[in-house]
């Protein structure tokens, strides 16, 4: 059995199941999810439920075989024998970086990271590729848009602000955008792509209404609102070209279109923390700017 944690956003999310999902086929077992956390976690749900995933929820007694107990108890016991707590199935993630480690390792296995590179999964992209659409049709106002996106020379921009800006903690972490890079973004797609329709993405709908002006169409997904990330990611992977923020959901929305020729936009400072190691987050195909 694999058990991958999952936590976080939808993009994260989906990182935590793509390394997991490639352990478990290669060794041959079922795969599982730990979901425990969103129970403490209120700012984010469990959303991979929305998508055609194939694996269950892990048990309680699943995750203490292959993590070990997690109460605060067992953690004191642990640190007062001067022993490790965690059995040596649970593998955490030590760096962003690639670990091509984590891909020889036989199970069982605990899963508990972001694994935000694609060369974790590359041996099963196409399979993900149908595991990461969403199980249910598209709303009526949607599947106008895909319409439109279809027939157009869609460019998809994502603006994450929300927390990143609300929060102090996150953003001296992670940090935000600037307008200099979605403009240079945009001249850039504008001087390669005949005719583009800008369609943007963001969870601050009004400060990209006032702030992203291109010279050229312009359409503002501001329908789907919480809850409704997988429908706004089905729309941003239709597009033919993408211009990625520094957030895993829109680096999905990208990774999932199916354009031969789609150029994908992202910025060159992924994290606003120093010392953090990006250089396997964005594939080499991507621009960075």
């Amino acid at each position: 059995m694999v058990i991958s944690h999952i936590y976080g956003g939808l993009g994260n999310q989906m990182f935590q199941y793509a390394v997991g999902r490639t352990l478990a086929d290669k060794l041959g077992v079922a795969l599982k999810l730990d979901v425990t956390d969103f129970a403490r976690y209120p700012l984010r749900k469990y959303e991979l439920d929305h998508l055609k995933i194939n694996a269950q929820v892990a048990t309680r007694k699943d995750i203490v075989t292959l993590r070990g107990p997690d109460d605060v108890w067992h953690k004191v016991i642990g640190l007062l024998k001067g022993k490790q707590r965690f059995p040596s199935s649970f593998i955490q993630e030590k760096t962003y970086a690639f670990d091509p480690s984590i891909l020889s390792l036989d199970g069982p296995l605990y899963l508990k990271g972001y694994w935000q590179s694609e060369k974790y999964f590359t041996s099963i992209g196409s399979q993900l590729h149908h595991e990461f659409q969403p199980i249910t049709e598209p709303t009526r106002e949607n599947a106008d848009f895909l319409q439109s996106i279809d027939q157009r020379q869609a460019i998809s921009v994502h603006v994450r602000r929300g927390d990143y800006v609300q929060n102090a903690q996150t953003n001296a972490y992670h940090g935000t955008t600037s307008l200099d890079y979605y403009n240079k973004a945009a001249e850039h797609i504008m001087a390669s792509v005949r005719q583009p329709v800008f369609y943007v993405f963001s969870d601050d709908s009004e400060w990209v209404k006032t702030n992203l002006n291109f010279d050229a169409p312009t359409e503002y997904m501001t329908h789907n609102g919480p809850g409704h990330s997988h429908e706004d990611m089905r729309l941003m992977s239709r597009c033919k070209h993408h211009i990625i923020a520094n957030s895993t959901f829109s680096w999905w929305g990208a990774w999932l279109g199916t354009n031969p020729e789609k150029i994908i936009i992202a910025p060159k400072k992924w994290f606003n923390q120093a010392g953090l190691d990006d250089r396997d987050l964005v594939p080499a195909s991507w621009y960075r700017i």
